[in-house]
């Protein structure tokens, strides 16, 4: 992708937006006395254009949602859940937040 296709895609955002971006060039693969030419570098994205990245996005993804996931719990005990939050608990445990709350007081759910 060239920088120009980046930056189109950014003006999409605010400019304040959290985001996690992940990006390489060629100097991911300079090392002190061994610099990547211009002609290299594209000849690498020549041959690794349309590679498909998915296991590393599902791995990435995976992060995330337990990320999020593990933030969520940590409300386990309190009152106030979000409706997103009642629901994941529901998915992923069968149980509704209440019997979900019981199961963390008694040290059950970690």
């Amino acid at each position: 992708m060239k920088a120009k296709d980046v930056i189109k895609h950014m003006k999409e955002y605010n400019p304040e937006d959290e985001l996690l971006v992940m990006w390489w060039d060629a100097n991911v693969l300079t090392y002190p006395n061994d610099i990547v030419s211009n002609q290299e570098w594209n000849k690498i994205i020549d041959r690794t254009d349309g590679y498909g990245f998915d296991e590393i996005n599902n791995d990435i993804y995976e992060i995330l949602e337990e990320t999020l996931f593990d933030i969520r719990k940590e409300h386990c005990n309190k009152k106030e859940n979000s409706s997103i939050f009642n629901e994941m608990i529901k998915y992923v445990y069968g149980k509704n937040p209440i019997e979900l709350r019981e199961h963390c007081d008694k040290g059950e759910i970690k």
